[in-house]
């Protein structure tokens, strides 16, 4: 379906998108979502996402993000989610300009760690590095957690391709960062309120087998056969000119002798 142009599917985010997404095509979807729909609030929660999971992975998912951020914090008037979750992103400003956005967002440096006591806690455990030695070669390895909504309902969440040298007291603590966002719903129902377990299982990709890129490599050697037809065709064509040329040119000494 389609809004003033835009396809609607095309800006969602959500769990999936925000956990699954590879980098390149979350890139483009946060930045659609925020150029269409202008929701810093959700936008900021939505990183603070995306840095849990930048936490538990080997990706730099935010980095492709830091200057949309920066100017939401530099630019925009300030209100109580910028206040709320600016420690997640101190690292994206250099020295000085944090100590404007401290004097912009809370006036003074006490009002600011009277106001983001928890934030800067959750903050500090994104930050840290792994210390375990437990890595196995081969193994891919990933998070599934499981979290309560509003309703004590429980919901599983997966978060693919992660660092396993995290212990865990820190993965703990990182998973909970989710339970400060209130961006995540399910039918109206607030859904990472509490935090209840985890586990990293470590998978041996025996097979695999994905059908698009089995269909773009069949159009690329489709498209390489007949280049190569072509190509054959036209040498078939040059040597056809040659013998013809070669025999006209015996037919002409014969003619001459």
């Amino acid at each position: 379906m389609l809004n003033g142009g835009v396809n609607i599917e095309a800006v969602k985010l959500g769990q999936r998108q925000i956990f699954l997404m590879k980098k390149e095509n979350l890139t483009k979807r946060v930045q659609l979502f925020y150029a269409k729909n202008k929701n810093m609030e959700h936008f900021i929660q939505y990183m603070v996402a995306i840095l849990v999971r930048d936490s538990l992975s080997k990706g730099t998912f935010t980095e492709p993000l830091k200057n949309l951020i920066r100017e939401v914090y530099l630019t925009l008037e300030p209100n109580d989610t910028m206040r709320q979750y600016s420690p997640f992103f101190k690292a994206f400003f250099n020295g000085s300009e944090w100590k404007q956005l401290i004097k912009k967002l809370f006036k003074n440096e006490s009002a600011y760690f009277a106001y983001t006591e928890e934030a800067r806690l959750y903050s500090s455990y994104l930050e840290e590095s792994g210390t375990l030695n437990n890595r196995r070669e081969g193994l891919i390895y990933h998070v599934e957690t499981i979290f309560e909504d509003a309703e004590g309902k429980k919901h599983k969440l997966t978060i693919p391709d992660t660092d396993p040298t995290k212990d865990e007291a820190l993965t703990a603590n990182i998973l909970r960062t989710l339970s400060t966002l209130t961006v995540f719903e399910t039918g109206g129902v607030r859904k990472f309120v509490e935090f209840i377990s985890y586990k990293t299982p470590g998978m041996t990709i025996a097979t695999a087998f994905n059908s698009r890129k089995a269909e773009k490599a069949a159009q690329a050697a489709k498209e390489e056969k007949d280049e190569a037809g072509l190509f054959q065709k036209e040498q078939n064509k040059t040597v056809q000119i040659r013998k013809l040329f070669k025999k006209q040119r015996t037919e002409t000494q014969k003619f001459r002798h």
